[in-house]
């Protein structure tokens, strides 16, 4: 229905398109005729959605359909498959400003037409949202040049990510959301030859992750000895594509003497006790990803209704074999509901350092449904572990949440740590829109053996006074006593210094609860208490290799790095 499209798209964005015109049109996406009509072939973009009101299956069927559809106008326009897959997706040109949502999705819009002006000679870039990670490989193998986010798996990493450790949840839904900063990348010519001893210091409003190289090799936490060079793309968190500019006269000279690593900062990381309350269907890929970042004698417990023969029937499926390769960790299964007082307390709360409380896969279609049983399992969970008083403060909870209506209630309430869904993979599919190589980037900091967003202790950082200059050109130093210790604030400027010296890159920070990503005003000293919870939020290297990982993209230039 055009209509309540249309007035879905003005009651819940009135006021924040600034300047974006947006069209509606009716029609079936996976109809060449009908994508002719919007001009398909001179989109910049094009976006496929999910059909939530489909099964996984049929809805990944149904988007394929639409990709070939898109696979055969290029086709008749240019020849042969072979010079369609030779052809860069997306377009330089001016002209291919606009985008195409083709598919459905519940509380989304139909379809979303661009404008009709002549276009060059090039394939839309193509982003498609997929909900079965082994479908995948069908997209792969119809379209290389598309570029496929398996929404479901997606959300599966991002809570195995976030499990061992508190409000790395919210930084990942920060960092995804298109709420604060978000990444980007750039060419910058006036850096070519310059190293990253001095590159991080010359952006006042971004924060240097890394840099692509002209070949494609993606490097993350770069050595200081590491040159920029002609056609490398630099990789930043910033607030806009527009909102950040290298100024080569800014970098400034941090001295400072780092001094020993606290000895409380030493001890090697303990096992973990992670419970999942509910069943995904990639379940299974998240048991395989814990084991990758757990310690060894770790242990997952699953409470879920389903039986547990069936569990390892559904674990087993197309020809995975998880069970047999957990090494770190112990699956333990519990037959219970996640919403009966009585299976929840039989359990020992309060022994477990995380509570993932995910959407049921029986649920998956009804948000609002879904959101209510997982708001009831955390009520229980806290009121179960606050009943139990003098047997330790209880699990960090994170919690799925579908429905975007939920989102404050949660916040508001802080029930637990909260994965909007629906709404982080919008984030992403919009990210990886407006720029195809973010995927790669994606890929990395998901990865259960790549890069890892931590939150660190400022002791780890400021555990000596410096010796020699002060940080950033004379910036004042502040001592303050918070009660148990006494707090030196610091730059954002030195902070970013020692974190490069052990090879991390510094985000932000957590001060007073409140995130901040990418800090504004990076010379001026900033106030990190150990005592009040204050942390800083860093990228670190994978922990089994060196300071850098790479990844060679599928279009990457044969040119060497000289």
């Amino acid at each position: 229905d055009k209509e309540a499209v249309e007035s879905e798209i003005t009651m819940r964005l009135r006021g924040k398109l600034q300047g974006t015109e947006v069209k509606c049109r009716h029609g079936a996406p996976f109809v060449m005729q009908q994508l002719e009509l919007v001009s398909v072939r001179t989109a910049r973009s094009a976006v496929v959605l999910s059909d939530s009101n489909r099964s996984p299956d049929e809805a990944d069927k149904d988007a394929l359909r639409i990709v070939l559809c898109l696979r055969a106008m290029e086709i008749a326009a240019h020849g042969s498959p072979a010079q369609v897959d030779a052809m860069d997706p997306g377009g330089a040109s001016p002209s291919r400003v606009s985008h195409i949502l083709a598919g459905t999705r519940r509380g989304k819009l139909s379809l979303l037409p661009q404008d009709t002006r002549p276009g060059v000679a090039q394939k839309p870039h193509v982003v498609v949202e997929m909900r079965d990670i082994d479908n995948e490989a069908l997209l792969k193998a119809l379209a290389p040049w598309a570029e496929a986010v398996v929404t479901h798996d997606f959300i599966g990493r991002l809570l195995v990510k976030t499990a061992l450790e508190r409000r790395v949840a919210d930084v990942f839904c920060s960092m995804f959301g298109f709420k604060d900063s978000e990444f980007y990348r750039e060419k910058w010519p006036a850096l070519v030859g310059k190293t990253f001893a001095e590159i991080p210091f010359m952006f006042d409003d971004a924060v240097v992750l890394g840099m692509q190289t002209a070949r494609g090799e993606i490097i993350l936490c770069p050595d200081t000895t590491e040159t920029y060079m002609e056609g490398d793309e630099l990789i930043v968190l910033a607030e806009d594509n527009d909102s950040y500019q290298p100024r080569v006269d800014l970098a400034p000279a941090v001295g400072y003497e780092p001094g020993p690593v606290p000895a409380e900062l030493r001890g090697r990381p303990a096992a973990s006790r992670v419970l999942i309350c509910g069943w995904r269907r990639d379940i299974a890929d998240m048991v395989e990803e814990l084991e990758c970042i757990c310690q060894p004698h770790s242990e997952v417990h699953i409470l879920a209704p389903l039986a547990v023969e069936e569990r390892g029937v559904r674990m087993r499926e197309k020809g995975r074999d998880i069970l047999s390769r957990l090494s770190n960790l112990s699956l333990m299964h519990h037959v219970g509901d996640p919403l009966a007082r009585s299976d929840l307390g039989a359990l020992s709360l309060e022994d477990f350092n995380t509570v993932l409380v995910v959407c049921d896969e029986e649920q998956e279609p009804d948000g609002i449904v879904a959101d209510g049983r997982t708001m009831a399992t955390c009520l229980l969970i806290k009121d179960i572990v606050a009943k139990r008083d003098g047997r330790g403060p209880g699990p960090q909870i994170i919690c799925e949440m579908l429905d975007s209506r939920s989102e404050e209630l949660m916040r508001t309430t802080q029930l637990a740590d909260i994965i909007m869904s629906k709404k982080v993979c919008a984030g992403v599919i919009s990210m990886i829109e407006e720029d195809q190589g973010v995927a790669s980037l994606l890929r990395l900091l998901l990865s259960p053996t790549g890069f890892q967003v931590s939150l660190m202790s400022p002791a780890r950082y400021f555990g000596s006074r410096p010796k020699s200059a002060e940080p950033r050109r004379g910036a004042p130093t502040l001592t303050v006593d918070t009660g148990a210790t006494r707090a030196e604030a610091r730059s954002f400027w030195e902070l970013t210094a020692r974190a490069r010296d052990r090879g991390e890159v510094a985000l932000g920070y957590i001060q007073q609860g409140a995130l901040v990503l990418n800090p504004p005003n990076k010379g001026k000293p900033v106030l990190l208490a150990p005592s009040r919870g204050d942390v800083v939020i860093v990228l670190q290297p994978p922990r089994s290799g060196g300071g850098t990982c790479s990844m060679v993209s599928l279009d990457a230039a044969s040119s060497d790095r000289g």
